[in-house]
């Protein structure tokens, strides 16, 4: 047992290293005792560190599949609280309703994009939109408000603020991210209201990513040439193409689709063959950064929900 003379030599020799004070106030057959319990101890740490190390390799994809099983829930979670703000669940506030009365409410919320009208409106591709959103959206434009929803869509990327935001989310994509560069000039352009410029980029890019994403679409698929020797030639994949097999399809909106195939008919083709030169406009600029927004989306957001 240590008196008090011991501690108050201990005291006096604080100044010194730790370890000589340690060595003069304990038995050299003390010392030597722990010299030997930690070798001891040593020695079984040794013998145990290629076991431990298997015990690791071995632990590795099952910590590894905990950690993707632990990502789908995070992901299943974000998709849930974007379907509960997706529906418009005004018709459910305050009832004590049933599965089935719900899915009903729910249905009738949708009911309006099966109204004519709604065929015309030109938005109503935008799968991100919240139904809510595109519902106030397409009152309004019924409203002959049509300024007041392109407005919306004009701000959406009118600074450069903004244009980093969407860079920053294509750039998670792979079939976006080697494409950056090229998109990145041509979101450039539209915010100089260079439209000249940013039209046709966006068009090949869009067009690109389409056929790269999606060319199994129309892979070993035929189209008949002649009806009467029934000659048949290979489909050629383009965004065109490819929505109107998509359309057969669940996974796209076929909104969306439509959007696609029609813009192709109407101006990708005359553009980029140099046929239309008087395309320049702001409006037709936006359409094609939406619709590469909603193709992100598509591949991305909805394809992990």
């Amino acid at each position: 047992m240590v008196n008090n003379k011991t501690i108050k030599e201990l005291k006096e020799k604080m100044g010194l290293n730790f370890e000589e004070v340690y060595k003069q106030f304990l038995s050299p057959s003390l010392l030597h005792s722990i010299e030997i319990q930690k070798s001891i101890i040593q020695r079984f740490n040794d013998s145990q560190k290629p076991i431990i190390e298997k015990l690791l390799v071995a632990q590795a994809p099952l910590i590894e599949a905990q950690k993707t099983l632990q990502e789908k829930f995070v992901k299943q979670a974000e998709y849930v609280t974007k379907f509960i703000k997706a529906i418009d669940f005004a018709p459910l506030v305050s009832q004590s309703l049933s599965y089935s009365q719900i899915a009903s409410s729910i249905l009738e919320s949708m009911k309006f994009r099966d109204e004519d009208e709604f065929k015309k409106f030109e938005y109503n591709w935008l799968g991100f939109l919240t139904l809510p959103e595109i519902k106030d959206f397409y009152k309004k434009w019924q409203a002959g408000k049509e300024n007041d929803v392109r407005d919306f869509f004009f701000e959406m990327f009118n600074s450069e603020e903004k244009i980093d935001v969407l860079i920053e989310k294509f750039n998670k994509n792979e079939f976006f991210s080697q494409r950056i560069p090229i998109i990145k000039s041509a979101l450039r352009a539209h915010l100089r209201g260079e439209y000249e410029l940013s039209i046709p980029v966006l068009w090949t890019q869009f067009d690109g990513i389409f056929i790269k994403a999606k060319k199994d679409a129309v892979k070993d698929k035929y189209i008949t040439i002649c009806d009467e020797c029934g000659a048949k030639k290979a489909i050629s994949p383009n965004a065109k193409t490819i929505a109107k097999e998509l359309a057969k399809e669940k996974g796209f909106l076929k909104e969306f689709l439509e959007f696609v195939i029609d813009e192709y008919n109407k101006k990708r083709s005359k553009i980029l063959h140099g046929l239309e030169i008087n395309y320049m406009n702001k409006d037709d600029s936006v359409k094609l950064i939406l619709a590469l927004y909603e193709l992100y989306n598509n591949l991305t957001v909805y394809k992990n929900s």
